[in-house]
């Protein structure tokens, strides 16, 4: 059985996840993502979670 995550602790989990990787983009030839591609990105994390953490009820 999958473990429950609060949704409090879920965003948490997708503030840090974001966080790193608009991070991973500070470099000298890099540019960070545009919001497009962000809000795919933290979609994409937010529908892995619901599959592997399964939202309170």
């Amino acid at each position: 059985m999958a473990e429950r995550v609060s949704d409090e602790r879920r965003m948490e989990i997708v503030a840090m996840i974001t966080s790193s990787y608009i991070s991973a983009f500070n470099g000298e030839d890099m540019r960070p993502p545009d919001s497009i591609t962000v809000a795919r990105f933290i979609d994409d994390i937010v529908n892995k979670m619901d599959e592997k953490f399964p939202r309170p009820e």
